[in-house]
């Protein structure tokens, strides 16, 4: 006689099957998954993880006291793994490469400091904490999904068995055969393996990496120059570094923005040769990207590559000649315009400032724009009234560094609609008042 099998065993059987489907799917796409947004694509996916046969075949064999502790080693591994990966997804985003856990951490500061002035304190905050449990929970899912596998490859311990059998040959033989589904993407993977060969290789790159630059640091060609020959044929005029951040040669080479940004040029072109000036154009390939813009501002100033947070610290503190130091020494007034940096420059004298203004030097009173403390426009009017329009002063060489360009789609002041007004410190060195537009 055969008795029916009552609905919930049925629906608790069922679940059970779709729970541990779900859980082998996350483990083989964090074995297999990129950590390049660029490469993550579903062709990323058709390969066979020996790590992921690996484990499974370990998990098999062990006694039951040593599998529960294994499980939950390869799933908190597998959970780091994740969060490493997404980490560099994150920082191939934003700044073009991979997370350097040795040198990236103090870069934390800084992007709760752009939070902050975007979206305010307390929403910077909030995101910092849903970061945190959010990798908390993914540690934790990862190690309950590696567990699921455990139980699911004890309770069928003889299908498991075979599978992983079928699969290691099937590995093998792409292996030899190179065997590749999709083009450039190998059947036989082993991508967790190098991932993490190139992890922990990073340090002793680094380490031969910093020990050539403090070399190249240390060659400084113009060091023994003297005063009087450098910088001659600039003699008696004025320089101005400007900065207009986060506009790049993508600018006037993207199909999207090129034609807009082309013609603004064509415009301010025409102007300068009808009042007797000309301009040119090239290209330099800055050492940072999407964010650490005084890595570039560095790498400019001193001619080190510096794309690092630890090359800029040694710079700094170092006595190699800059473009400052050397105006500075050939007689200019050097002026620093930095109305990002919400506390004062330290480092501003030895980098070769006679001056800096920074935010707090400004006197700028108006609205904020996201993360920019004032509109390009104040800046550079600021820079006109202080330094450059004295008529009684030597040549100024300054480097402006503009704010508000960062974020082109918040308002933009000086467009069509709407006002803001902004009053400055009485001061016949100041603007009284200007008039800011701002986009409604």
């Amino acid at each position: 006689m055969m008795f029916p099998v009552p609905q919930r065993v049925i629906s608790a059987t069922r679940g059970m099957g779709i729970a541990d489907a779900l859980a082998c799917l996350l483990i083989l796409m964090v074995l297999l998954a990129p950590n390049n947004p660029s490469q993550l694509t579903p062709g990323a996916f058709v390969s066979i993880p020996l790590e992921a046969l690996l484990g499974a075949a370990v998990l098999l064999i062990l006694p039951p006291q040593a599998r529960t502790a294994a499980a939950t080693l390869f799933g908190l591994a597998l959970g780091v793994l994740a969060l490493t990966k997404l980490l560099d997804m994150g920082f191939f985003a934003v700044l073009a490469r991979p997370f350097n856990p040795a040198l990236d951490w103090p870069l934390l500061g800084n992007a709760m400091s752009f939070l902050a002035g975007a979206i305010g304190p307390f929403a910077a905050i909030g995101c910092l904490a849903a970061a945190v449990v959010f990798g908390t929970v993914l540690i934790i899912v990862m190690t309950r999904s590696v567990q699921r596998l455990m139980r699911l490859v004890v309770r069928r311990n003889l299908a498991a068995s075979r599978a992983i059998v079928a699969l290691a040959v099937s590995w093998l033989i792409c292996a030899l055969l190179g065997t590749q589904i999709v083009p450039g993407t190998s059947v036989a993977s082993i991508s967790s393996v190098a991932y993490l060969q190139h992890r922990a290789s990073l340090p002793s790159t680094d380490l031969q990496s910093q020990e050539e630059f403090t070399a190249h640091a240390e060659a400084d060609p113009f060091a023994n120059t003297p005063d009087g020959q450098l910088l001659t044929a600039l003699r008696g005029k004025n320089v101005l570094l400007t900065f207009v951040e986060s506009y790049g040669r993508s600018a006037i080479e993207d199909p999207e923005f090129a034609p807009h940004v082309g013609a603004v040029l064509d415009a301010g072109n025409r102007r300068l040769r009808a009042d007797g000036f000309d301009s040119r154009s090239a290209f330099l390939t800055s050492s940072t990207a999407g964010g650490g813009s005084w890595l570039a501002h560095g790498t400019l100033l001193s001619g080190l590559w510096i794309d690092s947070q630890q090359r800029y610290d040694e710079f700094a503190a170092s006595q190699r000649l800059t473009l400052t130091r050397a105006f500075h020494r050939a007689g200019w007034r050097t002026v620093g315009v930095m109305p990002g940096n919400d506390t004062p420059g330290k480092r501003a004298s030895l980098l070769g400032y006679d001056r800096v203004y920074d935010a707090q030097d400004m006197g700028y009173r108006g609205p904020r724009f996201s993360w920019a403390s004032m509109p390009d426009q104040y800046t550079l009017l600021r820079f006109e009234r202080t330094e450059h329009a004295t008529r009684t002063r030597q040549p100024v060489m300054a480097e402006i560094t503009l704010v508000s360009s960062h974020a082109p789609w918040e308002p933009i002041p000086g467009s069509s609609t709407g006002q803001t007004s902004v009053t400055a410190p009485s001061s016949t060195a100041w603007p009284q008042r200007m008039i800011l537009r701002k986009r409604s």
